[in-house]
């Protein structure tokens, strides 16, 4: 019995996507985020071929297969509403894993789990400290979660102002004894952009960027807020 909320229809709008190899590095699939909900998608076409193993090969949004279409292959109804999405590939992982923001400033590490066909969480992430509210009482910067090109770590803007990173161990083998333990998510730190330049505030994105020796982030901003109206 529910008495206080039900829903009563799945949303249909999508407000983010990637393409990444959620269920192996054999195929890549689109994942589709909506609200609270996670659909995955295969491109499938009449041209797929079948291997020597007995698999399908998938087509590639690279090599302009014709007649193809997109199959559900799974949905996932979560406890929040997705605010932010990407993809990236760990040390050690066998599939990409996806990261999720949630309000007011909560990251999800979730991958496909074969065994059980759902969702494993693989970390979880809390910053909802009280002196990076800035003395507000009420939050309304959505968190934006962005990933290095490189894999190298991944970014959570929250608060408008503050910048969660999040390092990836790169030297973490399924073989090696000495990795053992070791979790491919290092600790995190936060940076107040603020505090670099005071002119940024109203910040409207941002983007690692391709072909740095380090990750480099670049930051779209306002230093005076502007409206069309």
């Amino acid at each position: 019995m529910h008495f206080m909320y039900k829903q009563i229809h799945p949303p249909t709008g999508i407000e983010h996507c990637v393409y990444a190899h959620f269920f192996s590095w054999e195929e890549k699939n689109l994942i589709l985020a909506g609200v609270n909900y996670l659909h995955v998608y295969r491109l499938s076409s009449e041209q797929d071929l079948v291997q020597a193993d007995g698999s399908v090969k998938a087509p590639s949004l690279e090599t302009g297969d014709t007649k193809t279409r997109l199959e559900c292959m799974a949905s996932f109804s979560l406890h929040g509403n997705i605010e932010s999405m990407q993809a990236v590939k760990l040390a050690g992982a066998s599939r990409d894993v996806l990261l999720l923001g949630f309000l007011d400033a909560k990251l999800s590490v979730v991958e496909y789990d074969p065994s059980t066909h759902d969702l494993k969480t693989c970390s979880l992430h809390q910053f909802e400290d009280y002196e990076l509210r800035s003395g507000y009482t009420s939050n309304h910067h959505l968190p934006l979660v962005r990933t290095d090109p490189d894999g190298r770590c991944a970014g959570m803007l929250i608060y408008g102002t503050h910048l969660v990173v999040l390092p990836f161990r790169k030297d973490v083998a399924s073989d090696d004894v000495d990795s053992i333990g070791k979790s491919p998510i290092m600790s995190s730190y936060t940076i107040d952009l603020k505090k670099m330049d005071e002119k940024i505030i109203n910040i409207l994105d941002i983007q690692f960027l391709h072909g740095y020796f380090e990750p480099t982030v670049f930051i779209l901003y306002e230093p005076l807020a502007t409206w069309a109206g």
